[in-house]
């Protein structure tokens, strides 16, 4: 089958994404303060697997025209609302049952509001972020003055998520590429993403979209944080964990190739754009004059560089 101009573009893309990855392992392997090439490729993986469905989530929202910046707040309450309610010895289904009600109770609120009362997604993701950390806060203060444990056990769901975890991202991913590839609402949500008014007037669903998109971000994060507390070790979850995730979630979007304005989102490009965000700080982490501040630099140069290549690349079409 002959790829089409656009097929090619995110080919080219996923390829570029990918080829940077293993320059950055290499030159950890290099310098000599770093593992065998699978060796670090399995670390850097590790570390970026937690938030490749937020990352994805995220992609998701504003490729349908609108942003949700409440990821942050919502990966920090899952979190710990899991661990108060595991600290007052609840089954771990029923915790992880109330909390992904909750979770997906967060996206209905913000699509409904979105989607039937036109409200801002950026003032009213980024207020209900900020709400959703306060609750985090107030969950964290109340462990401290209980004095409770703030390790979950490690058994039922947690057995299961700590062997199979690869495997759920995996599942996630083809999903995603199956409802983007043969599902009609996707192609709504691209068209809605593409053109707001020309969407309206062919009549399209577009409260459907965008309710459905910021359900489909909650529920991921959701997943997110559960991948992250695994990642934790079951437990030393702070509830500062999920600030500023929200800015690793979009920048990994848009250099994946997820178009700010909506229209446009490669699901796998996403996610090498994830693994390709950690390989760098896995790379300047082994570099002894590099500084956590000139990390953020670094990447941030590439989210610009990104964002102006972007940019261009529009005004030509």
């Amino acid at each position: 089958m002959k790829l089409n101009k656009k097929d090619t573009s995110e080919a080219l893309r996923g390829l570029v994404l990918l080829i940077i990855v293993m320059l950055a392992i290499i030159i950890a392997i290099v310098i000599g303060d770093a593992r065998t090439f699978f060796g670090s490729l399995k670390t850097i993986v590790e570390s970026a697997a937690p938030y490749i469905p937020m990352a994805l989530g995220v992609a998701v929202v504003i490729s349908c025209g609108e942003i949700d910046l409440s990821v942050a707040g919502l990966l920090s309450f899952c979190g710990m609302l899991t661990l108060f309610l595991a600290s007052l010895g609840w089954n771990m289904l029923y915790v992880h049952g109330l909390v992904l009600f909750l979770a997906l109770l967060v996206g209905v609120f913000i699509g409904f509001l979105v989607s039937r009362w036109k409200v801002p997604s950026l003032i009213l993701t980024l207020g209900i972020s900020f709400f959703l950390f306060g609750i985090s806060y107030i969950i964290d203060h109340i462990l401290k003055i209980k004095n409770m444990r703030r390790i979950l056990p490690d058994t039922s769901i947690w057995g299961i998520f700590g062997k199979w975890w690869w495997a759920l991202i995996i599942i996630l991913i083809m999903f995603l590429v199956f409802v983007r590839k043969f599902s009609l609402h996707w192609k709504y949500h691209i068209a809605t993403g593409l053109d707001i008014r020309a969407a309206i007037s062919a009549a399209l669903p577009i409260r459907r979209v965008k309710f459905v998109a910021f359900v489909t971000s909650s529920l991921l994060c959701y997943v997110s944080a559960m991948l992250l507390m695994l990642s934790y070790n079951l437990g030393g979850w702070d509830v500062s964990t999920g600030k500023g995730k929200e800015l690793t979630a979009i920048a990994a979007a848009v250099i994946g190739g997820t178009r700010i304005s909506g229209g446009r989102l490669q699901h796998f490009n996403v996610v090498l754009a994830v693994i390709l965000w950690f390989a760098l700080l896995y790379l300047t982490d082994r570099i002894p004059i590099v500084e956590p501040e000139m990390q953020e630099a670094a990447i941030g140069l590439l989210v610009i560089v990104v964002a102006i290549l972007g940019s261009r690349k529009s005004r030509t079409l």
